[in-house]
C-alpha cells in the first residue's frame, strides 16, 4: 500500500502524521478529511484517498490560512487545521 505518513504517539491536536500529500491513503487521510469537511473546505468522499478533491480542500485551507500554498499536509497545516473552528 502506498503510504506516505509515518504513525507514532503524539499529545492532543499534534500532527500524527509526517505528512500527508497526494497519493497518500488511509486512516491519517480520513481524519484530514473529516477535518476539512467539518472546516467547510469539501475533500469529495471520505475514503482515504488522497487525490484531486482533498488535494484542491487543502489548496483553499491553506490560502485561507495565509499559509504556504503547497496543496500537501505538513505539521503546521495539520496543528492549525486541527486549531481552526
Amino acid at each position: 500500500m502506498l503510504n506516505s505518513m509515518k504513525h507514532h504517539a503524539t499529545p492532543a491536536n499534534s500532527c500524527p502524521i509526517a505528512f500527508l500529500r497526494w497519493g497518500s491513503t488511509g486512516t491519517d487521510v480520513i481524519d484530514l478529511q473529516h477535518q476539512l469537511q467539518r472546516r467547510g473546505f469539501s475533500p469529495g468522499a471520505i475514503d482515504g484517498d488522497f487525490g484531486a478533491r482533498t488535494h484542491t480542500a487543502v489548496y483553499r485551507f491553506q490560502l485561507a490560512q495565509a499559509l504556504k500554498l503547497t496543496g500537501g499536509v505538513d505539521i503546521e497545516t495539520w496543528q492549525i487545521l486541527n486549531d481552526a473552528g
